[in-house]
């Protein structure tokens, strides 16, 4: 699908919330963002550890089409709207097939352009080293992320319901 193209999914589906949709996802993304803020705190050591050896090589040579989905846009969006034009930025010349690097890397080396208690799921949930101590504040990015997924395919299904009433109509 492209980067490109989740985020515009992302953006769509921001725009035909209802209210109670709209607050419905606000209460998700609180509770990822406050999960991703325990999680960033307590695996800090292991990150700087990450920087300093690995010098942030998950952040290199992967499929990010595969890693970042439309949840973590929709994620990301509702809470920093503003970063919508920095990351159309840095997806303004996609590659359309594998890239080498994270496109969200500022100027193409680092660090992140996300802060981090904003990051897509699987960047700050996946780990190169032992994670104990910090499992359950893993669990808990990951049911929030759970729960974003559930709500946007209750939302989908709405609209296509929506779509499919109005031809028949």
């Amino acid at each position: 699908m492209g980067l490109n193209y989740k985020l515009n999914r992302a953006v769509g589906v921001l725009q035909r919330l209802t209210a109670s949709e709209a607050e419905r996802l606000d209460r998700i993304c609180a509770g990822i963002q406050a999960a991703e803020t325990r999680l960033s705190a307590q695996s800090a050591p292991l990150v700087e550890k990450c920087l300093l050896h690995c010098q942030g090589m998950c952040c290199r040579n992967a499929a990010f089409d595969d890693i970042i989905g439309l949840a973590d846009f929709v994620y990301i969006l509702r809470v920093a709207p503003h970063l919508e034009e920095p990351m159309r930025a840095c997806l303004s010349d996609e590659k359309p097939f594998f890239t080498a690097d994270c496109p969200f890397l500022a100027q193409g080396r680092g660090p992140c352009i996300f802060a981090d208690d904003l990051r897509p799921e699987v960047c700050i949930t996946t780990f190169c080293a032992d994670t104990t101590g910090f499992g359950g504040e893993i669990r808990a990015v990951q049911r929030g992320f759970a729960s974003l997924g559930r709500f946007l395919v209750r939302h989908r299904l709405k609209t296509v319901g929506s779509n499919c009433l109005s031809f028949w109509r």
